[in-house]
């Protein structure tokens, strides 16, 4: 149908002269408010008894003797009635219409609600000649208006209120509404309040009709056969939508005689409770109307009552009860009278044996101990039939609530066999109909558990029905009372309307008890036997109500009065006013009410009321009596969470049942299961965490259980970020732990209040006392007094304060291996559609959604297809977004899986069989499909159970859920053998769309982030390798020395030369004789054949001696070489000269000369610098991709740092700002303000040989040098060390056009710095370096990749003329030793952040247009401890750096295939929003067009938008313990 449906039962219509008005109409004399709000509150009309509806009605209605059983839509606000029959919709004005302006005045607001009852009605009867006048107040009682109070005259009249009977003026009682709706000829005069209340009740509908609208169109439901218990067929038929009293409306009385016995027993709705309206029942009708669902319909009479019986007389008349309907009520055969499932039901009160037999049922027998888990391996099966699921469940059950009553410290003899008795009979009994009935689909709401502190023995007593604290107003009217009619109101029964209101006390005087007396008059027209009222009655109503035997109840909160409507069938009126209850509210029936007095420990009487022995499915409670509150506590815990699992366990059954379901212990290929039966199954000796994991139970399903949270496997004890979070990570208690606890429990102990006993001599009968001892007594007394309230409140103070610290030691134990907190299911929720506006954006940004099962955030599967699947109309959230939920794809991400939901239509809808009725195809179906055997299951239909079934429960079995095996058959007739749960996907199908559950599995990655702590992995070098290069080195050298040796013996054999040059000779052999010895020390100091070793580290101090040793050698080769050439040069020179001064003698001079020696070192290397002692560091040149050589600026700044000068400016620097005996150190505060205060702390370092010169400014010299200190273990010698060799780098995808270079060990990039850059920097270095600090020491979570100094370097080349003056950082390389297989470098914007990828490189850098491209199908999912440690990580560096503003920063992000993890560093983080960037800035978002904002903005928001889509970039994959332990929230 269009619209939900109600069920109305029209009695027979009257005779002309039948009506007491005598004027031939057909209309019935209903009360106003029911003619008012009939249409919510379930009014019901006669009609003909021979009439059939209208051909309007979408539902013919049966005909039920002699009475005719329509249906009726739920109505709008204005209603339109022609002829007798099932009322019509008709189209209604807006609900705006009320808050129109000018509407304050009451002829106003009489407009406004007119318009929603103008219709036309034949056969209206006079008000003033109703029985309605006969509840007005006298008008000898008004001397003065109710509300304004001004007294009558004979010029300011009286007028009665037509609808509450109060006397008001003229100006009070001014508005008017249309009598017809009513039944009335012309309009009726109401007063403001009544006005007001009407105007609220219409508003009130609306909204109520407005949200039953939004519920889908109705779905039949199948029964399973595999569950004949609780799985009957729900009919979406009006009946049962009245049944929820409080929530979904009244509940409707209708005649059942004639409607088939199946059709009843089938359905979960029970029937209406009677066979015409309340008023018109005895007690024994009432009784009757309650038993009646549970009678064959051959036993039950129907009562037939002609008209003139029925409806003659006015209405206090007709009220009444004639003692045959009486008699006639009572010919029901209650001997045959059957409830389902065959429990039979007497006539008389009906005990609680009917329900729950106690003392027969026969104890459940248990293991010793509690059994392991149900493993995953195929050796555990051997203990229980891995094909009986009944009793897979049962034993799960069994080993729940050992485990349970073994952590609350419980006596299983005393309480185990008792629980799980009450609970698996209010589990089988209680009906929870959330499709019908619209009940909360948890059944604890309607689960009442109640612990009574008392000297017994510990019992528990059921009650099916209501049991509260209160006691009857009237201690007289405490007993028994069997077959109770309940009556229930909100508000109070006063004379007073308004509270608080200033009166005088005359009217009251006058007219309070006139006034009551009319309203409890017509309380007693219902003939309650019983009224419940949620706030005060007054005195003389009480009293009155005595009088009548009515007994009452006050004080009453409104949850104990909407639970005692589900039970009993009673409306809670929702107004105090007493006139609405002479209207059709529904008057509930209680077989058996009591108020029992128990007597606590503490001695005090505690009296609660008892509704009892009402129907089991609307609800149940449970009495618990001990003698420990603390015992009493965790057995009222461990109940309710035993009632609920059993529920739920009943609908997994289904489920599971529905294709056919069962564990598989085998070993599988399945890619969810298998890792986690290997991380469930593996053995780590000293994890006390791991072991208690084992010996847990933390769920209620045989097929779900838990893997250990990663950062508790032997691969999480080594992950990087353990150290970042709370230790212990996850909290559990035990058995030492829970004694400690005890004990300061007993400590913490109430200190007891001393008496106030009298204090001061006893009195003597014969005493006289005069007024001065009276005086000094009372003086006395008062500061006595005093003194003890000041005591008793100190010890109050003493009192709550150690509460409160009990309170916080219990509050801070967190145990994570207790079930009650593992009943949920964390899922990542996100939605996308390639057509949306949003494309390729997603429409709904991932977000966690933690589903608590059957409470918050939680639906009925059935709920989750119907109103977000099947549901055309279910629109995108997203506001950019116009379309269907149908066109988007979602996926829910949790475990090891991703579960994809698509909707799509069929042309036709899915085939059935022939004998199938045409129905059925109102109902969902569902089947599986197995990709790989390319097979498919039956096409099953949906039973209730399954409906019903928590969707949160549904993916938790998708995710944790152990190999298991469904019911499909492979074409080759060989049953599939894959996952049921992660390798089948998940059909549901209604009419002609089918949705899917496609489940596939997924590899989270780790998150790896910039060490704080900066190592340099050493590589290893074989020791002949060292071998080989020391004996090159020695054949070099040798080489040279007899180079050398030769030209000089061949000098040595010319007389002529030794005469000339006898000196150069003797220089030149000192010289070789010189370098020769210390070329043999030098090698001979290294001594590796004696290490005994193959290999040894490149770290060590032998490599390290080995690499000095040879940068030594080839300086003094090449120091003996240049002082060689020098020599034969000025050799050369002398002869020259003295040929020149001979030319005038005429003696010829020979030539004399030494052959100069070839330098076999390249030209790269400026070898004329004089080693530094301690480093010996060479400077070079290298060669760029051009053929050009160019300097190495990291050799330059290694020389500079190992210089001599360089450590006397750092020593003068250090003694300039540390003059005031405070050590250098990296905190901010250390740290003068400004660039030029912080002059003084840049070193300058300037060097020169006969090739070129050299400038290096280190920037902050001693606070990097303290900085390396803290951070780089390795000491700055290694530092230096690794600068020393760099090369040329040129990574893909920078904008900037600035240079690299990379040190050849790869662990250190040196990045060439603008201008701006080096100022932004020279001011917030302070801030800096007291971030890294910190982040260092106090274990802070950073992405930033460090920087270890900041340097000028100038270089001028003084042949070729080259000059180079550039600024550089040095900063760590973020991949290093890493296998990056794919990079990005994310900055949040998505403007002009598009990379090509033509060009295939190892070192291509992607960006953000190309990560979102396809994001759905290729997200980065990360662990739950990465996204925590990632999400603050990037909190605290965002913001660090938006303090120093800062902006225009990139996360690189490298993709670690190999080990499954995503490296991230900030880099570029040295840009401040300076003027040129604001202008940069304000000119691409005025002249560039666009969706997106400019990459540069203001600090503060790129700070937002980097953090947010760093957020959407790499969303969480929730697991079971995503929220417990101490990893941070996210």
């Amino acid at each position: 149908m269009e619209n939900e449906e109600r069920r109305l039962v029209f009695l027979p219509k009257l005779d002309e002269s039948a009506d007491d008005g005598g004027d031939g109409s057909n209309a019935t004399t209903t009360g106003i408010i029911g003619s008012l709000f009939g249409k919510w509150w379930g009014r019901g009309e006669t009609v003909n008894e021979q009439q059939t509806p209208t051909p309007s009605t979408s539902q013919s209605a049966p005909q039920i003797d002699g009475h005719v059983e329509v249906i009726e839509q739920l109505p709008s606000l204005s209603i339109e009635t022609t002829q007798p029959g099932p009322l019509r919709r008709d189209n209604s004005p807006s609900r705006e219409s009320l808050d129109s302006s000018n509407s304050n005045t009451p002829k106003r607001k009489a407009s406004r609600i007119a318009s929603y009852f103008r219709r036309e009605k034949a056969g209206l009867v006079d008000y003033d000649r109703s029985s309605f006048r006969q509840y007005w107040m006298p008008d000898s009682t008004g001397r003065e208006c109710y509300q304004c109070e001004e007294k009558f005259t004979a010029f300011r009249r009286k007028h009665h209120c037509r609808l509450c009977g109060q006397i008001f003026c003229a100006k009070c009682c001014n508005a008017h509404v249309p009598g017809a709706p009513l039944g009335y000829i012309g309009d009726l005069r109401l007063c403001s309040y009544c006005v007001k209340m009407v105007e609220q009740h219409l508003i009130e509908g609306e909204e109520k009709e407005k949200e039953e609208t939004n519920v889908p169109q109705p779905i039949l439901l199948s029964s399973s056969v595999s569950a004949p218990e609780t799985s009957e067929l729900i009919h979406p038929g009006p009946s049962a939508l009245d049944l929820s009293i409080v929530s979904a409306g009244s509940l409707m009385w209708s005649a059942q005689n004639g409607v088939p016995q199946n059709d009843r027993k089938d359905s979960l709705s029970l029937p209406p409770l009677a066979y015409r309206p309340p008023s018109m029942l005895s007690v024994e009708g009432l009784f009757s109307a309650q038993q009646a669902p549970f009678m064959s319909s051959t036993n039950v009479s129907a009562v037939h009552l002609s008209e003139e019986e029925a409806e003659s007389g006015p209405d206090w008349v007709r009220n009444m009860d004639l003692a045959e309907s009486g008699q006639a009520l009572k010919s029901i055969d209650s001997d045959n009278g059957t409830r389902n499932g065959g429990v039979h039901f007497d006539l008389g009160p009906i005990t609680i044996d009917n329900y729950d037999e106690v003392d027969d049922v026969k104890p459940i027998e248990r293991k010793e101990s509690i059994s392991h888990r149900t493993s995953l391996s195929p050796e555990s099966s051997d203990f229980i039939n891995e094909n009986d699921v009944d009793k897979l469940f049962e034993h799960q059950t069994e080993m729940l609530i050992d485990y349970l009553f073994q952590r609350a410290g419980l006596n299983n003899q005393r309480w185990r066999d008792i629980l799980l008795r009450k609970a698996k009979s209010i589990a089988s009994k209680v009906v929870v109909d959330v499709f019908n009935r619209k009940d909360n689909m948890n059944i604890l709401q309607y689960v009442h558990v109640k612990t009574l502190h008392v000297d017994e023995t510990p019992n528990a007593e059921l009650i099916w029905g209501i049991a509260c604290t209160k006691s009857v107003t009237h201690s007289s009217m405490c007993g028994e009372l069997p077959n109770a009619s309940v009556m229930l109101m909100s508000g109070s029964i006063e004379y007073e309307r308004v509270t608080g209101k200033l009166s005088n006390l005359e009217p009251i005087i006058n007219q309070e008890t006139e006034y009551l007396s009319k309203q409890v008059e017509r309380i007693l027209a219902r003939r309650p036997s019983l009224l419940l009222v949620e706030n005060n009655v007054s005195k003389v109503a009480a009293e009155l109500l005595r009088v009548s035997g009515v007994r009452l109840v006050t004080g009453v909160k409104k949850e104990v009065l909407q639970r005692i409507g589900r039970a009993t069938g009673a409306d809670l009126i929702p107004s105090g006013e007493a006139q609405l209850i002479q209207q059709n509210q529904n008057v509930g029936f209680c077989p058996y009410f009591d108020q029992r007095g128990i007597r606590m420990r503490n001695g005090e009487i505690k009296h609660i009321l008892i509704f009892d022995q009402c129907s089991p499915d609307r609800g149940c409670s449970v009495l618990l009596r001990g003698n420990s509150f603390s015992e009493l506590k965790a057995v009222k815990k461990i109940l309710k969470f035993l009632v609920q699992n059993l529920y739920s366990s009943k609908l997994e059954k289904a489920f599971l049942a529905m294709h056919d379901c069962k564990l598989a212990y085998t070993l599988s290929n399945c890619k969810a299961c298998e890792p986690r039966r290997e991380n469930i199954e593996s053995e780590e000796t000293g994890n006390g965490f791991l072991s208690k994991l084992r010996e847990s139970v933390l769920s209620s399903s045989p097929y779900i259980e838990f893997e250990p949270p990663f950062l508790e496997t032997p691969k999480g004890k080594a992950c990087s970020l353990l150290p970042y979070f709370k230790q212990p990570l996850y909290q559990f208690t035990t058995m030492a732990n829970d004694q400690i606890l005890d004990q300061k429990e007993q400590e913490m102990v109430r200190i007891p209040s001393s008496p106030c006993s009298h204090l001061g001599a006893p009195i003597k009968g014969d005493t006289v006392y005069t007024s001065e001892s009276i005086t000094s007594f009372r003086s006395i007394a008062g500061m006595l007094f005093k003194k003890r309230l000041e005591k008793r409140a100190k010890e109050m103070k003493i009192q709550k304060t150690n509460n409160e610290k009990l309170s916080s030691a219990i509050n801070s134990k967190e145990d994570v291996l207790d079930p009650f907190v593992h009943q949920r299911v964390a899922i990542l929720f996100g939605s996308y559609s390639p057509k949306s506006p949003n494309a390729p954006m997603l429409c709904v940004r991932p977000w966690v959604v933690n589903m608590q099962f059957y409470a918050s955030n939680d639906m009925t599967l059935g709920e989750f297809l119907t109103k977000f699947c099947f549901n055309k109309d279910y629109q995108c959230p997203s506001t950019n977004c116009e379309l269907s939920m149908m066109e988007h794809s979602r996926k829910m991400v949790y475990g090891r899986v991703c579960v994809e939901v698509t909707t799509s239509q069929l042309q036709h809808g899915l085939p059935v069989e022939n004998d199938v009725q045409s129905n059925d195809q109102k109902r969902i179906s569902s089947y599986h499909y197995c990709e790989e055997c390319r097979a498919s299951s039956p096409i099953v239909f949906m039973d209730v159970n399954t409906w019903h079934l928590s969707f949160a429960r549904f993916l938790d079995y998708i995710a944790n859920a152990s190999f298991s095996q469904g019911s499909i058959t492979s074409p080759n007739g060989q049953p599939c053998l894959h996952c049921y749960f992660h390798q089948q996907s998940h059909f549901f199908a209604f009419n002609n769309y089918i949705t899917c559950f496609k489940v596939s599995t997924i590899q989270p990655y780790h998150v790896q982030f910039s060490p704080v702590v900066c190592n340099i992995q050493p590589s290893q070098i074989a020791i002949k390798s060292l071998e080989d290069l020391i004996e090159r080195t020695r054949a070099l050298s040798k080489s040279i020395f007899a180079q050398a040796t030769e030209r000089l013996t061949t000098f040595s054999q010319n007389e002529y030369s030794m005469q000339l040059a006898s000196q150069f000779h003797t220089t030149l052999r000192q010289l070789i004789e010189s370098t020769k010895n210390t070329m043999t020390d030098l090698i001979e100091s290294v001594d590796v054949e004696n290490l005994g070793e193959e290999a040894v580290a490149s770290n060590s101090i032998k490599a390290i001696k080995v690499n000095d040793m040879l940068i030594h050698v080839r300086a003094e080769l090449f120091q003996m070489i240049q002082m060689w050439n020098e020599q034969c040069s000025v050799l050369g020179a002398s002869v020259r000269a003295m040929k020149r001064g001979e030319d005038g003698g005429g003696n010829e001079i020979p030539e004399v000369s030494i052959e100069r020696l070839e330098d076999p070192f390249p030209s790269c290397y400026h070898l004329t610098l004089p080693l530094h002692p301690r480093l010996p560091i060479v400077v070079r040149d290298i060669q760029d991709s051009t053929g050009a050589f160019k300097p190495d600026i990291g050799s330059i700044i290694a020389y500079a740092l190992g210089s001599k000068d360089y450590e006397e400016g750092r020593t003068k620097s250090r003694e300039t700002m540390g003059e005031d005996n405070i050590p250098l150190n990296l905190s901010a505060k250390s740290m003068a303000d400004g660039e030029e205060a912080n002059r003084g702390e840049h070193v300058e370092v300037e060097f020169q040989d006969s090739h070129a010169s050299f400038y290096v400014k280190a920037y902050y010299a001693e606070r990097f040098r303290l900085l390396r200190k803290l951070l780089f273990p390795s000491g700055d010698e290694a530092f230096i060390r690794s600068l020393s060799t760099a090369i040329f780098w040129t990574p893909q995808g920078g904008k900037s056009g600035a240079f690299f270079y990379r040190t050849q060990d790869q662990r250190f990039v040196i990045k060439q710095m603008s201008k701006f850059e080096v100022q932004s920097f020279v001011k917030f270095a302070p801030r800096y370096f007291e971030y890294i600090k910190t982040a260092a020491t106090e274990k802070k979570l950073t992405t930033l990749c460090k920087v270890y100094g900041v340097f000028r370097v100038g270089y001028k080349h003084k042949l070729s003329g080259m000059q180079i003056k550039v600024d550089v950082l040095v900063m760590e390389y973020l991949f290093y030793k890493r296998n990056v297989s794919k990079v990005w470098d994310l900055k949040g914007s998505l403007r002009n952040r598009l990379a090509n990828t033509g060009k295939s490189s190892s070192d291509l850098v992607l960006m953000d247009e190309n990560f979102i491209k396809d994001l759905w199908n290729s997200q980065l999912y990360v662990f739950p401890h990465s996204k925590a440690a990632l999400n603050q990580a990037i909190s605290n560096d965002s913001h660090f750096l938006s303090a120093q503003h800062v902006m225009d920063y990139s996360l690189l992000v490298g993709v670690d295939e190999s080990n499954g993890e995503l490296i991230l560093g900030i880099v570029d983080y040295m840009r401040t929003y300076t003027l040129d960037k604001k202008f940069e800035s304000w000119v691409k978002i005025v002249t560039v067009p666009g969706a997106h904002l400019p990459t540069v903005i203001s600090p503060q928001m790129y700070c937002t938008r980097f953090s947010e889509a760093i957020d959407t970039y790499f969303p969480v994959v929730p697991d079971q313990w995503t929220g417990l332990g101490s990893t941070m929230s996210y």
